[in-house]
């Protein structure tokens, strides 16, 4: 992201969106993204948050040997 879209205001957003807890947090956060720039949005929202989004996180983890 940080390659098309540059600056600190586009990182405060895509910060504010991984950080979110909850699902309607992270909504809105998404909501405030698009309002900002639709590019932007469709360029996150083709990722699926469970990868990158807290409030998708289960909480639990995997250990890997």
């Amino acid at each position: 992201m940080k390659v098309t879209f540059r600056g600190n205001l586009y990182k405060d957003m895509l910060w504010k969106c991984a950080c979110a807890t909850t699902v309607p947090e992270f909504q809105i956060a998404m909501d405030e993204l698009k309002a900002f720039n639709k590019e932007a949005h469709l360029w996150l929202s083709k990722i699926p948050p469970l990868h990158w989004s807290r409030s998708y996180f289960s909480g639990q983890y995997l250990m890997c040997y």
